[in-house]
Order: structure tokens, then C-alpha cells, then sequence
């Protein structure tokens, strides 16, 4: 598993729910021009249908990194839908860990 979710804690006020987790991104490799977009999701144990889609975070590449900043600074829309809620350059080799 390249991927690992640390310290999950889901909290409910009301209509409200807000998650904090720490995504590990230490044994991931990545191509320099390869883009990741990890959409966190809330399920009921369980079941299969998803009770609430949270903003999404974007790991990058060097290179697509690169690409994609210009494309922002351009006015150039990005290739998906989605705006990610963070944007991260991936560093292959160092521990990197993602605070959601």
C-alpha cells in the first residue's frame, strides 16, 4: 500500500461533519508527470453508498506541477472538473504527510 490514512477522526454537529486525517505519502511513487486526485468519502460500515464526498487534494509530480501551476497563472482551466482543496507537489524518496 503506497497510501496511508493516519489519526481519521469524523465529527457530527447537526448537519455538519467534519473530518481531520493525516494522508501518508512516504512510500509513494510517482512519475514526474503523473497527477494523483484523492477524493476522501464518507460510508456507513457496511453499506456501499457514500453519505458525503469531501473536497478533494491533489498530488502532483515535479512536472505536472509545474504544468498545472502555469495553466493557473494563464487562466487556463484545469483538465477536471473538480477543484482540489489543496494542491501538493509529491517528492519521491522524502517522507511527505498531507494534514487534511
Amino acid at each position: 500500500n503506497q497510501i496511508k490514512v493516519e489519526d481519521v477522526h469524523v465529527a457530527r454537529n447537526g448537519e455538519y461533519v467534519t473530518l481531520n486525517m493525516n494522508i501518508c505519502l512516504d512510500d509513494l511513487k510517482m512519475r514526474s508527470n503523473d497527477v494523483l486526485l484523492l477524493s476522501p468519502a464518507l460510508r456507513m460500515p457496511g453499506a456501499r453508498e457514500v453519505v458525503k464526498m469531501f473536497p478533494p487534494v491533489q498530488v502532483a509530480g515535479r512536472t505536472r506541477s509545474i504544468v498545472l501551476d502555469r495553466m493557473a497563472d494563464s487562466g487556463i482551466a484545469r483538465e477536471w472538473q473538480v477543484d482540489p482543496k489543496m494542491d501538493f507537489m509529491r517528492k519521491n524518496g522524502s517522507k511527505q504527510s498531507i494534514t487534511y
